[in-house]
């Protein structure tokens, strides 16, 4: 296969032992998949490939020595795919981009000095108001109401006894 021409394979996941790849260009390409197959099996560390045509998935079982670095090497994936970085995958972005977007406004909202043990203890009041009107006075509401009291009373001395 010509390297210009080679699909992307995404990371899905990866923990010890165990890599999941997505190649989204090749689903329901079942020679392709049989290839890889074929082709990963002999590369040492690799105990084992489960390859899904349908998703267009590869899962590798691999021993602990070798790592995804070692393997995204050209001569290991036999002309395969090409390994994408996180930041060429477009929901990887988006999401990285929303996650600076939150921090901004996280940001924002601690200068503006919100206050949290009140907002706590308003959220665990409105809490037992429910809890009221399900019926449910002694158990949940009164908890609830117990510990909004305790967050108030440790902002505000006037409302300690």
């Amino acid at each position: 296969m010509i390297a210009s021409h080679l699909p992307q394979a995404f990371l899905v996941h990866q923990c010890k032992g165990r890599v999941r790849l997505r190649i989204p260009e090749r689903r329901q390409d079942d020679a392709y998949f049989t290839l890889m197959e074929k082709q990963l099996s002999a590369i040492p560390g690799i105990n084992g490939i489960k390859v899904n045509p349908i998703s267009g998935t590869v899962l590798l079982l691999i021993s602990q020595d070798i790592s995804l670095n070692a393997l995204s090497q050209p001569n290991h994936l036999q002309d395969l795919f090409h390994l994408a970085c996180d930041a060429d995958h477009p929901l990887t972005s988006r999401v990285a981009a929303d996650l600076l977007e939150i921090n901004k406004h996280v940001q924002r909202v601690k200068e503006d000095r919100l206050d949290m043990d009140g907002l706590y203890a308003s959220i665990l009041i409105l809490l037992a108001i429910v809890q009221l009107l399900r019926g449910n006075s002694l158990g949940p509401a009164s908890s609830l109401l117990w510990d909004a009291i305790q967050l108030l009373r440790k902002k505000a001395p006037a409302f300690k006894n």
